[in-house]
């Protein structure tokens, strides 16, 4: 049995208590509180760089397998804060502990979890910690609300039209500190004014949408422009010149509305309940009136937008794409003559960019889907036929397995030899003999070790085995079920199937080719 040293900080700096002085407190706490303990029954497990919030630190999960293995029965910590952040973190390790017969020393706090008042006091200790903890997080919050009141930026990545610049200033204290400040970037300032002038024009986000592709538009660091960024980028209002009427305007969508319109742009933070609008320090550079006028447009088209009901035509979306790279969606045409809805695929950046960035071939929905289907349908055949011959293969594995029997009984008979060569070196007092003997022990030794390395390899093989038996076996049943069942399961089960086995399927219109890739 041994004792465990456990040691941790969130990062090397010059502040706190070192790895190092938090080792030799715990070592001095040892030789007082065990002094006929042998240093090598110390160990020292040490986690630099890692929050106690992390659970997944590599020295404290090897610690505490050794716990549960009975191998450490005792633990030295320097803080109850080393153990973890939080009540529950902390509880959690000395209950486990607790039932494993280990024990949780604190070396500067004097506490140990042997006894009903230091669990006791454990426990206030870590119901404080993570109370600081609270409180912490909640001076930060504040903190942040207090700076977006302000209008100051907060972080992340830049709107476009806009670069950060961190910059250095004074407090009233003469401190030196730091604040991230907005600053034009004036060719994205350009390109957001294009946007908002075109949407005037067309009124219609797909058609902004394809303006941007056909004129090769790219945003911030070369990134694509897509109908998402299109409404953030109009319904932003870091861009609009505040106004009473912008400030009103924004007090109706829920925000608490900061500052006084000078004709600033307006940052917004938070989320829910907790949403600020605060006029900033830069300036904007669309009028209130139009940016108004936008955010109008958007309600209107929003309110008049056809609300999409489930269909149960396509069973491809979102597996299929396009080799542009562009996923493909469902088009209407007449229906056919029994009253079957005629539907067809077709790459969305074909259609959103006028044919101008692809000229992909609509694909036949009915017959595409019948044709991927039967596809897989004969790839569960050969898949189950190539799985069953990867399970023979490993049963040939399981009768080498069965040599490891014959290893153990060579094992126990080589043990037996040491055995009776230590007795018989007991008995003699001559030094050749001795030597002899210690000779012979020593080669024996080396046998078994050799032994041992074989039944170790046999059993990871073992493992592997098992780990395909089970992997395969979920295999055939997967696609076994694909190819029985699947004819026989409404839609939604259908899509849900083909999920399950199929990653993607591209559509080579040049090739005319299809190409399913399997999970």
């Amino acid at each position: 049995m041994s004792i465990a040293i456990y040691s941790r900080k969130s990062k090397f700096t010059g502040k706190g208590e070192s790895i190092e002085n938090q080792i030799i407190k715990c070592k001095k706490f040892i030789n007082f509180k065990f002094s006929d303990l042998p240093d090598k029954e110390i160990e020292v497990y040490i986690d630099e760089g890692f929050s106690g919030k992390n659970e997944d630190r590599p020295e404290y999960k090897k610690m505490i397998s050794k716990v549960k293995d009975e191998k450490i029965t005792k633990i030295i910590i320097y803080q109850l804060n080393r153990l973890g952040r939080n009540a529950r973190d902390i509880h959690n390790t000395m209950e486990m502990c607790t039932n494993l017969n280990c024990i949780i020393y604190s070396a500067t706090e004097g506490f140990d979890s042997s006894t009903s008042f230091g669990r006791a006091v454990i426990g206030i200790l870590a119901s404080l910690a993570q109370l600081e903890r609270d409180q912490l997080v909640e001076r930060i919050k504040d903190n942040m609300y207090t700076l977006a009141r302000m209008g100051r930026w907060l972080g992340g990545q830049s709107p476009l039209g806009f670069d950060c610049i961190r910059k250095t200033y004074r407090d009233e204290n003469m401190k030196e500190r730091y604040m991230t400040i907005l600053t034009k970037n004036p060719k994205e300032l350009k390109l957001v004014k294009k946007i908002y002038s075109k949407y005037f024009e067309l009124q219609s986000l797909s058609q902004v949408y394809k303006w941007i592709l056909a004129e090769n538009i790219k945003g911030k660091n070369g990134g694509i422009i897509d109908k998402n960024s299109i409404n953030i980028i109009l319904q932003n209002p870091v861009y609009v010149q505040s106004s009473p009427e912008v400030l009103e305007y924004l007090s109706t969508l829920n925000y608490e509305v900061c500052g006084e319109a000078n004709g600033n742009g307006i940052l917004r933070y938070g989320k829910n309940e907790g949403k600020i609008a605060a006029v900033s320090n830069h300036k904007g550079i669309i009028t209130s009136k139009s940016w108004l006028k936008v955010q109008s447009i958007i309600k209107n088209n929003t309110n008049k937008a056809p609300r999409l009901g489930r269909t149960n035509i396509a069973l491809l979306t979102p597996l299929l794409k396009c080799s542009c790279g562009s996923p493909m969606r469902v088009i209407y045409g007449k229906p056919y003559p029994d009253g079957t809805k005629r539907f067809y695929y077709t790459c969305t950046l074909k259609n959103n960019s006028g044919k101008v960035k692809c000229n992909s071939k609509n694909l036949n929905g009915l017959k595409i889907e019948n044709l991927i289907i039967e596809n897989i349908k004969i790839k569960s055949s050969e898949y189950i036929f190539a799985a069953l011959e990867n399970s023979i293969e490993s049963t040939d594995k399981n009768v080498k397995i069965n040599k490891v029997n014959t290893l153990l009984k060579e094992k126990n008979i080589l043990n037996s030899k040491i055995s009776n060569l230590i007795n018989k070196l007991s008995l003699t007092n001559n030094e050749e003999v001795s030597k002899l003997l210690l000779d012979q022990i020593e080669m024996l030794k080396n046998k078994v070790k050799n032994l041992d390395l074989k039944i170790e390899n046999f059993n990871k093989m073992e493992y592997e085995t098992i780990d395909v038996y089970t992997k395969t076996s979920k295999e055939i049943e997967k696609f076994d079920n694909f190819k029985n069942n699947f004819d026989n399961l409404d839609f939604e089960r259908k899509k849900k199937c083909l999920e399950e086995i199929v990653d993607q399927i591209i559509w080579d219109s040049d090739s005319k080719e299809i190409t399913i890739t399997y999970k």
